[in-house]
């Protein structure tokens, strides 16, 4: 289930509360199928993620959006759309990385 309402901070803290790489996956492919097709096509078509099937996905596209990001001036129909899944992938990647440093059997919210 995806956080309560659609905004940035909670899709965050959605991606933050994710204790193991299945629940992030999970709450990545949750964000990505609540786009929609309106949202999707204001994007570059290579900014437009698919639900993950692994971590590597995830940091894939947490670097094309953060790539797309810099090079944007905040003016274009997309803007919003970008910035915030460039955040939230981004928080995903950050995840991922505390993940692997505690260890799969450790709780990486420590």
């Amino acid at each position: 289930m995806g956080p309560p309402s659609d905004t940035t901070a909670d899709w965050l803290a959605a991606v933050r509360g994710a204790i193991s790489e299945q629940d992030l996956l999970a709450v990545i492919s949750r964000y990505v199928s609540s786009r929609s097709s309106q949202e999707m096509a204001l994007l570059p078509l290579e900014c437009r993620p698919q639900p993950p099937d692994c971590r590597d996905d995830i940091l894939e596209s947490a670097v094309i959006l953060a790539r797309e990001e810099l090079k944007a001036d905040g003016s274009l129909a997309h803007a919003a759309v970008l910035r915030q899944m460039a955040a939230v992938f981004a928080e995903a990647s950050i995840r991922l990385t505390r993940m692997v440093e505690c260890g799969a059997s450790a709780d990486p919210r420590s």
